[in-house]
């Protein structure tokens, strides 16, 4: 139905509730960075890609994420 900024609410209150130690969370922060930056919300992503490595750096390619977010943000 592409409410991506209902999404994005439902993934910021989503990630609140999960256990901080899951592999759920790492999911819940690394698809809410993904959906951040496609909807040019780059402050968002980066705390989202941010909170992410912080937890486990070498999830997916969140090493890459973090450098796209970077790239946008100095655009």
């Amino acid at each position: 139905i592409k409410q991506y900024p209902l999404a994005m609410l439902h993934y910021e209150q989503a990630i609140e509730k999960l256990d901080k130690n899951s592999e759920e969370i790492k999911k819940a922060l690394y698809l809410g960075a993904r959906l951040a930056l496609g909807l040019n919300k780059i402050s968002e992503a980066s705390d989202f890609a941010n909170r992410l490595a912080a937890i486990d750096f070498s999830y997916k390619d969140v090493g890459d994420l973090l450098d796209k977010i970077a790239k946008k943000a100095h655009n």
